[in-house]
């Protein structure tokens, strides 16, 4: 066991640091900080749905290891951003019958010209409500901001609709806590 008297917290990044190690270390003061989101290189290249993490459950995470993750930002940093061909709107949900979580991204319908950003906001926002319904949890702020946005079908900008999603992403993790707590 490594001896953490010094130490109020251990930070680990996923795939950083090997498994053996971080099991050494009490798991009441471990943090396991991984990156889930799987980035495409292009808005149109995202599927429906993607698996984001089952760290939230007791089943992927055994030990009830502490964790976090990049939520759909990803590890990867960049400044700046081409022009919207496609504009993705990704939402983090509970998977159907289950407590791990999934990631789906909601697309423009039109992929092919940068013109209208705002139209292509409004376009994939339409998906996102549309789906909302079959969507767990959809009853945050984020959701019924989402749902506001739709009927007065005013686009706010796309570094906009990113904070929602990231917002929508603390609001399951913060409730959700691990499934036996639950």
């Amino acid at each position: 066991m490594i001896e953490d008297s010094y130490f109020e917290w251990h930070v680990f990044m996923d795939r950083r640091v090997e498994r053996e190690y971080i099991e050494s270390v009490n798991t009441s003061s471990c943090v396991l900080v991984s990156d889930p989101f799987v980035r495409r290189p292009r808005n149109a290249d995202y599927p429906e749905n993607d698996f984001f993490t089952d760290l939230n459950t007791v089943a992927g995470n055994p030990h009830r290891t502490h964790f976090g993750d990049f939520s759909i930002v990803g590890d990867y940093y960049t400044e700046t951003g081409g022009p919207a061909y496609a504009v993705a709107l990704h939402h983090m949900h509970y998977a159907e019958g289950s407590r791990r979580l999934e990631v789906s991204h909601f697309l423009s319908d039109r992929i092919d010209t940068v013109v209208d950003t705002p139209g292509k906001i409004i376009e994939a926002l339409n998906h996102l409500v549309d789906a909302l319904e079959t969507l767990h949890p959809n009853n945050t702020q984020t959701c019924q901001e989402y749902r506001e946005m739709r009927e007065s079908a005013q686009a706010s900008g796309l570094g906009y609709m990113k904070r929602l999603a990231i917002k929508h992403h603390l609001e399951v993790i913060l409730d959700n806590g691990l499934e036996s707590k639950t």
